[in-house]
């Protein structure tokens, strides 16, 4: 995957699907932008990636992304943006992880309380 983009939400915990995607891209030699809503969080996720993957031909380029606030969501699509031109102007895969939304409607049944 040398000389593609990828975008990679819910990769600053070392345990979810979003941290691993993003891994396994790295190691195909993809670049990953991962999307953090907190910046210490996406440079510890950055250093845990290219821990598991020095020789990989790829990078990791940490971006502020928070769902919460047009502002952030505009700066990363503009910062998303122009690292793409690098890569023939686009971005080539987008993998959504990690996110959370309200649901469309309230649902009928009570909340469940896991302990």
């Amino acid at each position: 995957l040398a000389g593609r983009l990828a975008l990679v939400t819910g990769a600053s915990g070392v345990t979810g699907l979003g941290f691993w995607t993003a891994a396994h891209l790295l190691g195909a030699n993809a670049t990953v932008a991962i999307a953090c809503r907190e910046t210490a969080a996406c440079e510890a996720a950055k250093r845990e990636l290219l821990a598991l993957h020095p020789a990989s031909g790829g990078a990791v380029v940490p971006v502020r992304l928070d769902l919460a606030s047009l502002a952030s969501v505009r700066a990363a699509a503009a910062a998303v943006a122009e690292l793409s031109t690098y890569f023939g102007g686009g971005l080539d895969m987008l993998a959504r992880s990690g996110t959370r939304a309200p649901p469309l409607s309230p649902s009928p049944y009570p909340p469940t309380v896991c302990a």
